[in-house]
């Protein structure tokens, strides 16, 4: 195989001849809507290089992962080196070892009318590379290349440096309204506190209880309620049936 293979719109009988195939002289890959009746495209997966363009248009395709050694694209004849168009079922198409394409015309890459189209992560690295007269591409693209996330860092350090003005702008006034919440929460909780402890008789009498034997009865039905998992609803009324009290005594 060492003088490669030919290429061209990919069917059965193609297929059959690319096994083991590493190096496609000519004609390229192409893939299109007579492509839907093949179910094993495993003979391309030792493919690393292509002459002639790879084109993937008008199919039912929903992955496209067949070619996971390419590495090399180089497209002497006219048109872009990569065309994806108008496959509306694929959403996921990757080429994992692509380093190099080449086209005698740009953009060297089109992919279009693929509406729920996503990059995978290797082939979105690669043509983030590319400049942007070389490509033209409407799919989603997955993640940013490690240089791209750094240098977003260091911009985000910069923005937010404690020497910026910008920085001493916005940090002040959100310091004033921290302490001015502080202050303002331990007012409320000193003032419940307060109101709880002058309301605490009203609600509880003081310990060494002295229950009258009619209370104790009551009481002891309450917690034999308790005890059984019966539910009990409690009002402040029933309370003056254990401890009665005087009628000035919570003012």
């Amino acid at each position: 195989m060492s003088a490669g293979c030919i290429g061209g719109e990919v069917n059965e009988e193609m297929l059959a001849a690319l096994h083991g195939c590493k190096l496609i002289r000519s004609g390229g890959l192409i893939f299109t809507n007579t492509t839907g009746n093949i179910t094993d495209l495993s003979s391309l997966q030792q493919i690393l290089y292509l002459k002639g363009p790879l084109i993937i248009e008008s199919t039912d395709f929903v992955v496209f992962e067949f070619l996971p050694r390419l590495e090399f694209i180089v497209n002497p004849e006219e048109g872009p080196g990569i065309r994806v168009n108008a496959n509306p079922k694929l959403v996921f198409f990757e080429l994992p070892k692509l380093r190099s394409l080449e086209s005698t015309e740009e953009p060297k890459v089109v992919i279009l009318e693929n509406p729920n189209l996503v990059i995978g992560e290797k082939l979105s690295n690669f043509l983030r590379k590319l400049p942007d007269e070389q490509k033209n591409i409407t799919a989603k693209q997955v993640t940013k290349e490690p240089q791209d996330l750094h240098s977003t860092s260091n911009t985000t350090e910069e923005e937010i440096h404690p020497d910026d003005p910008s920085f001493v702008a916005i940090a002040v006034p959100l310091a004033i309204l921290f302490i001015a919440l502080c202050g303002a929460f331990m007012w409320a909780v000193k003032k419940k506190r307060i109101t709880f402890r002058r309301a605490r008789p009203c609600l509880l009498p003081a310990p060494n209880y002295q229950l009258e034997p009619k209370a104790q009865v009551i009481l002891l039905s309450l917690c034999q309620d308790i005890m059984l998992f019966n539910p009990l609803i409690w009002k402040f009324e029933e309370s003056k049936l254990l401890w009665p009290q005087e009628q000035g005594e919570c003012e």
